[in-house]
Parts: structure tokens; C-alpha cells; sequence
């Protein structure tokens, strides 16, 4: 199945943190990176789409373990907090959509690329 997940330029390190701990390895610390899309009110976001594991809703629900590999727990368990599973990107929640396509995951959660000078 795969998952789109919009996040707010000020959660990056902590969502990467998250993807450290639910992730194959530390490389997907560095998910997330540059903030090139925006919602409705110019609130810039982060973009990352993959195939997951069905199981990944619950697993990212449950209490976190920690890893074999060097992770920064307290970021993992704020950005956990602030993980949501919706249809529609909120601006102080990192948000995720299973949907199939991308680019229709990217119109559900309400965002457009931002404008590059």
C-alpha cells in the first residue's frame, strides 16, 4: 500500500526522527527534506510517498521501540504525537493518506508545489 505524508516545515526533524524508529534504518532519517509545497494558507510542507506495509497505521500507532541504530527518541515520540491519518493536510499535525496514486494523495491532503524564484 502506499502512503503520502504531508509535514509542516517545523516538524521535519522530528518526523524524521519518527521514520528513524519505524523505518529499515537510519537512512530514513533523512525522509524528509526541503518544505516545496504549501497549503491553502501558504504554510509550507514537507513531501515523501512509499510503498508500506499494511500494517504500518498500527505500527505507527503503537508504543515505539527503540531501534539497533542511533535515534533521537524524544523527536520520534513528539512527531507520534503529531501524526494524524486524514484525508486533508493540518498545518501543526504531520499527516498521512494511503491512496494508491500520489499525485491524488497530494490533492486530498490539499497542496501545491511552491513557487520556485
Amino acid at each position: 500500500m502506499r502512503i503520502t505524508m504531508a509535514c509542516p516545515e517545523g516538524l521535519i526533524d522530528d518526523a524524521n526522527a519518527l521514520l528513524t524508529v519505524l523505518g529499515d534504518g537510519p537512512a530514513d532519517g533523512n525522509t524528509f527534506a526541503i518544505a516545496a509545497w504549501s497549503d491553502a494558507s501558504g504554510q509550507p510542507y514537507a513531501l515523501a510517498s512509499w510503498l508500506a506495509d499494511r500494517d504500518f497505521e498500527a505500527l505507527a500507532s503503537a508504543p515505539l521501540l527503540t531501534p539497533d541504530w542511533t535515534c533521537d527518541m524524544p523527536a520520534a515520540l513528539r512527531a507520534q504525537e503529531r501524526l494524524i491519518f486524514a484525508v486533508s493536510a493540518v498545518p501543526d499535525r504531520i499527516t498521512a493518506v494511503f491512496d494508491p496514486a500520489p499525485d491524488a494523495a497530494i490533492q486530498h491532503l490539499g497542496l501545491t508545489p511552491l513557487e520556485t524564484d
